[in-house]
């Protein structure tokens, strides 16, 4: 019977740096051959593209989170890979932004056959030190991924006062009692993230009796279009959305710019937004720009009209 993998879950809000993260223990453990589940919210994969992980080791999963939509994909995802030649040590599941970190550890730690190959080895959970107070106030969810990890990193902490930073430490130990914290940017300072032991999922009961009913109130959709975007179009555009859309929690996307050879990855968090050079298109290659919009009470028709205004003539 082959030895139980441990399973690191990366959690935290939409836009807090987890494919970063992921990436960042990829690269900083090659001994530990990780396997890699990667979850989107929207039906466009896009993060997947993102990943630095062995193709044979990566599992996408989209259209849902595996915290209650996807639990039987996820499943199935686990399984599969039992049943694969794929060596593995050591297996990470990419949550969504909004899904609850509660409902994966009960579907690794609780379903039949599963738990007898898989185990919890600790929840990881990003926060955006910028935006978290924003966000915790539009979607509990926020709450609830710090609430239950096991390690708690606050990211993109350069550009945050030093006084919101101590408050924000102080804030993060309450919601998460006994939990490591750490402060860092772009995800860096990985080490000892693995091997926790994770005290929190042994508490599994009492956490959900506690907790239970919360979710989202976050959807998605996405948008495929064919054409490359005019960057100076776009700039304008996203700058006045994201200021006068409250309700707009995410983009992200993989886009076609006008004048570059580059695949343009595009990603906001509230009210700020970066795009920035990623892989060069294939010869082969369709340049086909794909975006997904997060958020609660979107009006697609409007953003997709607007979208669509910053393509090239």
């Amino acid at each position: 019977m082959r030895k139980q993998a441990p399973v690191t879950i990366l959690t935290g809000y939409l836009g807090a740096g987890k494919t970063t993260l992921l990436n960042r223990l990829v690269e900083a453990y090659p001994e530990k051959k990780f396997a890699v589940i990667e979850n989107e919210f929207g039906d466009e994969g896009i993060d997947g593209e993102l990943v630095k992980a062995e193709k044979g080791g990566l599992y996408e999963l989209s259209n849902g989170c595996v915290c209650c939509d996807l639990s039987s994909d996820l499943v199935k995802a686990l399984g599969d890979l039992m049943l694969s030649d794929f060596e593995y040590g050591h297996v990470l599941i990419e949550a969504t932004g909004v899904a609850d970190p509660a409902g994966i550890v009960a579907t690794v730690s609780t379903e039949t056959h599963i738990s007898e190959f898989f185990k919890i080895d600790g929840v990881l959970a990003l926060v955006d030190a910028e935006a978290f107070d924003l966000q915790l106030l539009n979607d509990p969810v926020a709450g609830r991924q710090v609430a239950f990890a096991d390690f708690v990193l606050m990211n993109k902490c350069a550009d945050v006062p030093a006084e919101r930073l101590e408050s924000l430490e102080k804030e993060l130990k309450e919601m998460s009692p006994g939990a490591g914290l750490r402060r860092t940017d772009f995800a860096r300072d990985v080490e000892g993230l693995l091997s926790l032991g994770s005290g929190k999922s042994r508490r599994l009961t009492d956490f959900l009796t506690e907790n239970s009913g919360g979710h989202t109130n976050a959807r998605s959709f996405s948008v495929v279009l064919d054409g490359s975007f005019n960057p100076t179009k776009l700039h304008y555009w996203l700058s006045g959305v994201l200021a006068f859309n409250d309700g707009l929690y995410r983009i992200k996307g993989v886009l076609d710019l006008a004048g570059s050879d580059r695949k343009a990855v595009l990603q906001s968090v509230m009210v700020k937004y970066s795009l920035v050079g990623g892989g060069m298109w294939k010869p082969e290659e369709k340049k086909t720009s794909k975006v997904v919009f997060i958020g609660r009470e979107l009006d697609k028709e409007k953003l997709v009209e607007g979208l669509k205004s910053c393509m090239s003539d």
